[in-house]
């Protein structure tokens, strides 16, 4: 809750992940098991710059209840920030996938209201020396324990095409060409979502019985032991939409 707008998640509304921004500008990784109070997560202190192109990266361990550079983390333009952990209700030390994977929203609410790009989600623990020798690369789509990766380059489509999760847009989300970030342009009032349909029955029924896990990665190549999940956002301008009185 108190998000105003999602990065990246896989949130049902009481299970999944996000990791969003929330009302006073502060970046948050939180994960969910069974409830929407049930959760453990990492937020930062500071807040995110308005009106320009930063890159943010975040790590989630559920297993522990502290944040540092190898467990959890955020990143703000290749920094560490300093976080401060939070956990609720049964206080889960894994979290439980469901929901679709959505870009810019989570559970079909909590509309990101600017501009989002390079989008990267892993399965395994990425190293901070690795996002820092990478930050100013574009996303090939094939990196070391990929789950997916979009560029919003004029597609909304995975880059990862081994096991593609393509998005579909929703309301007014668009896709448009890579910006120079000295070039200023018109943001829509409200960048809705951007969300990957469901794979349909008959592409999941031969994994249903003794491959629960693997029938979840193929929605989203999930970690098999459920308890990582680590985003690595490229680029996001944050816009929020002047106060009406």
């Amino acid at each position: 809750s108190g998000a105003i707008g999602s990065i990246a998640s896989r949130y049902n509304g009481t299970s999944g992940w996000s990791f969003d921004i929330n009302s006073t500008g502060q970046v948050r990784i939180l994960g969910f098991n069974n409830g929407g109070t049930n959760y453990r997560g990492i937020t930062t202190y500071s807040s995110v710059p308005l009106n320009r192109w930063i890159h943010i990266t975040g790590q989630l361990d559920m297993s522990v209840t502290t944040n540092s550079p190898t467990t959890s983390y955020i990143m703000i333009n290749g920094l560490d920030v300093n976080c401060g952990y939070s956990s609720s209700g049964t206080n889960p030390t894994s979290l439980l996938q469901a929901g679709n994977l959505e870009i810019g929203s989570a559970s079909a609410t909590a509309f990101f209201n600017g501009k989002i790009a390079q989008v990267a989600i892993y399965s395994a623990k990425i190293t901070q020396a690795n996002i820092r020798a990478t930050i100013s690369q574009g996303l090939s789509g094939s990196e070391t324990s990929l789950i997916s990766a979009y560029s919003f380059n004029n597609s909304k489509n995975d880059l990862n095409t081994t096991n593609a999760n393509n998005l579909t847009a929703n309301g007014s989300a668009v896709e448009t060409n890579a910006e120079h970030r000295e070039v200023r342009h018109r943001i829509p009032k409200r960048l809705d979502r951007l969300t990957v349909k469901r794979r349909p029955a008959a592409l999941l029924k031969h994994r249903r019985r003794d491959h629960h896990r693997q029938r979840l990665a193929g929605l989203l190549k999930v970690p098999s032991d459920r308890q990582q999940t680590r985003l690595h956002v490229d680029r996001i301008e944050r816009r929020f939409r002047q106060q009406q009185v």
